[in-house]
């Protein structure tokens, strides 16, 4: 009881209704749009760091060679940057296709977008080294 008073109290100071207090609050659009572009924000910075083409060479030593896809739109329908796509559709059964995350329908800012773009160009020069050496199964 005596925290339930506490944080009525802490909550009123900032402004909080207290009748809030214990009911579950669903976040608002914006809530949603700053939490996904700071994530985009940490995602750009990673995927910066990292080099396709050493990647790729990675994979394709260890005898795992795949291709980065993602599906277009709301349809199931993958695009594989940098490859073909008859000679994907030819090759699919063995250049298996890991779907990114992150290429949806919805773009939730500026730093969101300039993540797909390196994505998207990432997945090119990545698809390029492993698509060569999986098409060949």
């Amino acid at each position: 009881m005596k925290i339930k008073v506490l944080l009525g109290s802490i909550l009123l100071g900032i402004g909080i209704p207290m009748a809030n207090a214990d009911e579950p609050r669903a976040p608002s659009a914006a809530e949603i749009i700053v939490q996904e572009e700071q994530a985009y924000t940490e995602k750009l910075a990673i995927l910066k760091t990292r080099n396709p083409e050493k990647d790729a060479a990675a994979a394709n030593a260890m005898g795992f060679a795949y291709v980065l896809g993602y599906y277009r739109g709301r349809s199931m329908v993958v695009d594989v940057p940098g490859v073909d796509k008859i000679q994907y559709a030819e090759k699919k059964s063995v250049c298996p296709t890991l779907v990114m995350g992150g290429m949806g329908d919805m773009i939730y800012g500026a730093k969101h977008q300039e993540y797909r773009k390196a994505l998207l160009d990432y997945a090119k020069r990545f698809n390029q080294k492993t698509f060569a050496v999986c098409s060949k199964k």
